[in-house]
């Protein structure tokens, strides 16, 4: 790849262009007027605008732009132009949807500024000065599709607490080291004494009060 990574705005120099007229394609006046006053902020006019590619290469050449400014775009329609022998260096595109492949494609093939479609006017004033300067932009949002994720932090923070363990799984059994209190003694009979029977009722007569005695006439 031609460009290597940069600080954030992904800047690399070439030689310095001036750039006073610029085209812009975009198949809706209202977005091309919104492009159109971004690039006024950088000091760039506007020569033409279309609302597709080919006419935009067309008018491009007649008024001898300096910068073609491709909004909702993608891969082939920069390319497009790149083949139509309009400088990559001069050309933006401000993209609909992209994959890395057709970002590293941009980037080596020299693109001058690549972001994407919503891109803030006066990050796209930013990104206009830049390429007109001379330098290769790629809009920080789209520099983890081409390069990966950042690497990780060599200083990790602390570990994170396990989590708890699910109930069904938790030993019930009492720590041997906390002594459970003593329960209070139940009031009443002490276990294992049975009230008194009642005495034996014997029919034998034995023990029992003897019978009354006749009275004399």
């Amino acid at each position: 790849m031609s460009t290597s990574r940069q600080e954030p705005g992904n800047g690399s120099r070439r030689a310095q262009t001036t750039v006073t007229t610029a085209v812009i394609i975009h198949p809706l006046a209202l977005m091309r007027s919104g492009i159109a006053r971004a690039l006024l902020d950088a000091g760039v006019g506007v020569g033409a605008e279309a609302e597709i590619v080919d006419d935009g290469i067309d008018r491009a050449f007649d008024v001898g732009a300096g910068l073609i400014v491709v909004g909702d775009g993608v891969a082939d329609d920069v390319l497009e132009i790149i083949r139509n022998d309009f400088p990559a260096e001069a050309t933006v595109v401000l993209l609909r949807q992209a994959s890395r492949d057709d970002l590293v494609a941009m980037v080596d093939a020299g693109v001058g500024g690549i972001a994407r479609r919503l891109i803030a006017p006066g990050a796209l004033t930013e990104l206009t000065r830049r390429v007109c300067n001379g330098e290769q932009v790629v809009e920080t949002d789209l520099l983890p599709l081409i390069f990966g994720p950042p690497p990780a932090s060599p200083y990790p923070g602390p570990p994170e607490p396990e989590p708890p363990a699910p109930a069904a799984a938790r030993d019930l059994r009492p720590d041997p080291g906390v002594t459970e209190p003593r329960r209070p003694a139940l009031r009443g009979r002490p276990p294992g004494r049975q009230p008194p029977s009642p005495p034996p009722n014997r029919s034998d007569g034995a023990g029992a009060a003897p019978p009354p005695r006749p009275s004399l006439p």
